[in-house]
């Protein structure tokens, strides 16, 4: 999820995710800077924080193991 969205940005709507299913993994995105990114993105319930020009599939297989839950957990989906 983008950090940056009209309406809602994308810290606001990883918390309200989160609160209704604390299970969900977010991650969010963005083209700022990591160090540029405000405090509340980096505590807003997302897992990563992750620039979009580094985000590409090999990214994005890495999040998923890096963050996959168990089996179990899986098949409650």
């Amino acid at each position: 999820m983008d950090v940056r969205m009209e309406g809602m940005d994308g810290c606001e709507a990883a918390r309200r995710i989160r609160a209704a299913h604390p299970d969900t993994t977010i991650v969010l995105i963005t083209v700022q800077d990591l160090d540029d990114v405000p405090v509340s993105a980096q505590a807003c319930g997302a897992v990563e924080l992750v620039r979009k020009q580094d985000f590409c599939p090999g990214m994005l297989q890495e999040l998923w193991r890096r963050h996959r839950r168990s089996d179990a957990a899986k098949t409650q989906v």
